[in-house]
């Protein structure tokens, strides 16, 4: 038991200069805390989240989880049913939350839920069940959700076009979105959320018009208007250990150019925009793709001012800035496109993701043929 807990701890080690990434494997045995600390202030997630599957079955070029995450490894049920009794009896929480990469991908998720209503009608504690794909929201998922969970429903498309979606290695098509909004909205008078990105890898200007499009067929599909779709727009970075480690990010400028096309084309009573800032991005791509030299940077800024900046009331981009200006730090080495062939400043972490197989997928996002539609 003590080696199980050391693997979950001691996530890496080294070997021969190389630092290898060290997986949980004993996901399946008993292993969670029934009696955690309860924060006694108001914390942002006022919720107990409990694990139902590690990993993802899903690879998603663009997804860093789902490939250094691997093998996928669930939770048995009843062995989560235990552990949320447990949890509600010994902390008083009236919320659970359901998490994993793709919660509704969980094998016996409908089964998971029917035993959910129970608990928590009895209880009344409200239930959360986050990363729910599109291909695999059903109608019965649709009632359990509404029914037991006091959000709205959250989706990711993540592209608007279906070149984009093909591009990225997410299986899902137009009109499974248009359905799955029809589900989503039937039993619940709360907000639609919908997750895009906006910079991905052969990105063009129709793509993004092709989201504004789908999100006002998705107006008219939702009959009566009484969902708030909320158009989530954030901007992609490309992330080690991915096919699209490779790819360029845009530039602030770039970023600051597509929003504004959305704010004037995205206007509708029902529809509200919102958005990552592309400062934000640009520091989070200078630190997911920098070498030994974002430490001096990271250590600049800091002596600058920069504190919590995860918090976005707290982030501060002249700190960043300035840093940036008095270290003569060249931001365009990590945010330009690169070559398979080139070494990377994370080659030397082993986190169990081939590169060949990497290339691999890289290569055949670069082959996807744009589909024209003749009228």
């Amino acid at each position: 038991e003590l080696n199980n807990w050391v693997n979950v701890f001691v996530p890496i080690f080294h070997n021969d200069k190389t630092i290898v990434s060290h997986k949980f494997k004993n996901f399946t045995q008993k292993h969670f805390l029934d009696k955690p600390i309860v924060p006694l202030l108001k914390v942002v997630h006022n919720r107990y989240s409990v694990e139902i599957m590690r990993g993802c079955p899903r690879k998603c070029r663009f997804c860093q989880a789902s490939y250094i995450n691997k093998p996928v490894r669930k939770l048995d049920k009843e062995m989560i049913l235990q552990q949320i009794q447990s949890i509600i009896s010994n902390t008083g929480y009236d919320e659970v939350s359901l998490t994993s990469l793709s919660s509704s991908d969980y094998p016996q998720v409908l089964d998971l839920l029917r035993d959910m209503e129970s608990i928590c009608e009895s209880k009344q504690v409200a239930l959360s069940l986050p990363s729910l794909r599109i291909d695999s929201y059903s109608t019965d998922i649709n009632y359990f959700a509404n029914k037991i969970r006091q959000s709205g429903v959250t989706l990711a498309p993540e592209a608007g076009s279906q070149f984009l979606r093909d591009v990225i290695s997410k299986d899902v098509s137009e009109e499974e979105i248009l359905n799955t909004m029809r589900i989503a909205s039937k039993n619940t008078n709360k907000a639609l959320k919908l997750y895009f990105m906006i910079g991905l890898p052969r990105e063009e200007k129709k793509d993004l018009e092709e989201l504004v499009d789908l999100a006002f067929r998705i107006i008219q599909e939702i009959k009566p208007a009484r969902n708030k779709i909320i158009i989530n727009i954030s901007n992609f970075v490309p992330k080690p250990f991915t096919p699209f480690q490779w790819c360029k990010q845009d530039s602030i400028e770039e970023i600051n150019n597509k929003l504004n096309f959305f704010k004037k084309n995205l206007r509708h009573k029902q529809l509200e925009m919102r958005w990552t800032d592309p400062e934000v991005s640009l520091i989070e791509g200078i630190l997911c793709r920098g070498d030994k030299k974002v430490g001096q940077l990271i250590y600049a800024a800091y002596k600058n001012g920069a504190n919590f900046d995860a918090w976005y009331d707290h982030f501060q981009y002249e700190f960043w800035q300035k840093a940036i200006l008095d270290y003569e730090f060249d931001v365009g080495q990590f945010t330009t496109q690169t070559n398979p062939d080139d070494l990377l400043p994370w080659d030397f972490i082993n986190a169990g993701v081939e590169k060949n197989k990497l290339v691999e997928e890289y290569t055949k996002s670069l082959e996807i043929q744009r589909q024209e539609l003749f009228i």
